[in-house]
């Protein structure tokens, strides 16, 4: 992870930019999942973009991106929670031209005073300390490199149960 992390931010890891469909790299990134999530007991639900909704960007990196936040919402959502996925984009306001991509979670949340650290190397909270859960503390990080590398912006948001992640992608 850390090897990717560098080679992304050194500008080693070339974007091939091109249109792609928001359902492609939602459809990619489920499937990558699917594994992941059986046995868990965790919900995913899903609602899909519209298909005219396109951005400008690397399709396999992007799903990477909905990897990282998909994975991170089923590892920190305890059995009989749920993680949901929404992509949609608006066409007027201060979003208008982004791709709007959201994975919401039922679980442990995120302390407020720790919310703002979770994009940084080597970060992982108190909470998932105390669980003593699996990471590096580099998915992250690694997930707002590629999001920022593609023009965009990824921030999260907690109220101390349940964790809000929203990434804007620029629309092609």
């Amino acid at each position: 992870y850390l090897l990717m992390l560098s080679r992304i931010e050194a500008g080693g890891v070339k974007i091939n930019a091109r249109p792609v469909h928001l359902r492609a790299i939602v459809g990619g990134a489920l499937e990558a999942v699917h594994a992941t999530r059986a046995g868990r007991g965790v919900e995913l639900s899903v609602d899909l973009p519209p298909e005219h909704l396109v951005v400008l960007g690397d399709q396999a990196q992007l799903e990477r991106v909905l990897i990282n936040l998909v994975d991170n919402g089923l590892k920190f959502t305890p059995p009989g929670g749920h993680v949901r996925v929404t992509v949609d984009g608006d066409e007027e306001g201060p979003e208008a031209g982004y791709a709007r991509l959201v994975v919401s979670d039922t679980g442990m949340g995120i302390p407020g005073d720790e919310v703002d650290s979770v994009f940084e190397r080597f970060f992982r909270s108190t909470r998932s300390q105390e669980r003593a859960a699996q990471g590096t503390g580099l998915g992250l990080a690694i997930t707002k490199s590629i999001v920022e590398r593609h023009g965009g912006r990824i921030w999260a948001a907690s109220a101390g149960e349940g964790t809000e992640v929203t990434c804007l992608l620029p629309r092609a």
